[in-house]
This record gives structure tokens, sequence and C-alpha cells, in this order.
């Protein structure tokens, strides 16, 4: 009885190891390596569902859009690893004002983005600026950077969209570029008449 209960022992062992490896590279597939929080994959996926869920039920969705400003001087001055490190700490900030149905994923080297379940924009707005100045007083002095940090931020909301989660993304990729056209350093909230005015100027 001994014997059979050690070689079941031996059997499961190996088994119950790569069930754990598995899971474990399933878990890795879905998020950031460096950050910690969702990849680019995984937020449109979820992204998606929230976006269709919204439609159905006729509820609020927010978009926040969002990158480091002068990033690549960032990296040039003080080296890829202190921007590295930058990221960790932006993302970190994120974190503070996450909800648990929030969605917060990284979507690029600088870029990220927040997903808002019921939040209208004006709530997004909000969180959004909180972000912004959180950034904007912390101390990067201990990375060797001088300057301050900062961020640019877009904000869209499901009502100013096309039924279609890229619309809402596209829209708030129109805000954080007049974000970073005015100055960055500040969020800008979608306006679709702004975007009519700039393709006519321009």
């Amino acid at each position: 009885m001994q014997i059979l209960l050690v070689a079941i022992l031996l059997f499961l062992f190996p088994v119950c190891k790569k069930i754990k490896i598995r899971k474990k590279r399933l878990q890795l597939a879905k998020i950031d390596s460096q950050t910690g929080i969702l990849n680019r994959v995984t937020f449109f996926k979820y992204g998606h569902i929230c976006f269709t869920r919204a439609i159905s039920n006729n509820e609020d969705l927010t978009v926040i859009l969002f990158d480091v400003d002068d990033f690549k001087a960032i990296n040039d001055n003080y080296g890829l690893e202190v921007g590295d490190d930058v990221i960790k700490m932006i993302t970190e900030f994120g974190r503070e004002f996450i909800g648990s149905t929030d969605l917060f994923a990284r979507i690029g080297g600088e870029e990220f983005i927040i997903l808002l379940p019921q939040k209208n924009i004006v709530e997004g707005e909000i969180l959004a600026e909180k972000l912004r100045e959180r950034i904007c007083a912390a101390n990067f002095n201990y990375l060797g950077i001088d300057n301050m940090v900062t961020i640019s931020l877009g904000v869209s909301s499901i009502y100013q969209a096309e039924p279609w989660l890229d619309d809402l993304l596209h829209n708030a990729a129109h805000a954080m570029s007049s974000a970073k056209s005015k100055g960055r350093n500040q969020t800008i909230i979608y306006d679709s008449k702004q975007v009519t005015s700039d393709e006519t100027n321009s």
C-alpha cells in the first residue's frame, strides 16, 4: 500500500508541476512583463467585452489615453534603465486611482490606457487630472532626473464614438495629441469640433 501511494505521488508531482507552469505562462501572457499591468492584447480582449456591454446596457464608458512627455529625452539623457524605472513609477501611480472594474494597460513603450466602465467623461477627466497632478508632484531625483516628469492625457466617452472600441480610442488619441501640441502636461477632453477645425486648418 505504501509503495502504491509513493508511486501515485511520483506520478502526480510532475503533472501538478506542469499544470502550475502552464497556469503561470497563461498569466504572464496576459500582462506586461515590465510593469505587471495588462498588455495591449489583453486590454483589447477585455476592452471589447466592456464596450459591447456598455452599448447593450446603455451605460457610461470612458477611456483615458496618456503617455510620458519627452520620454525619448529621458532615455537619451539618463539611460534606458532609468527610463524603465520611470515607466514602473508611472504604473504605480496609475494603480492608485484604478478601481476593481477598471482596466489599466500599457499599450506601447511609454503609452498607457485606462478604461472606466460605468463612469462618464466628467469622472474620467477628474481621475485624469488627479493622476497628472500626482505625477507632477512626484520626486524622481533618486533616479538622477532633475526635471519634472509629466504626462499628457486625452479623455473620450462612449457617447462621442461610433459603436466600436477603436473609435473610442481614436478619439482619445486625438485629444492626447492636442494636449501635446498645446504644451504637454495637461488633460484634454475629446471635442469633435476641435478635430474638424484642426483638420481644416492643416
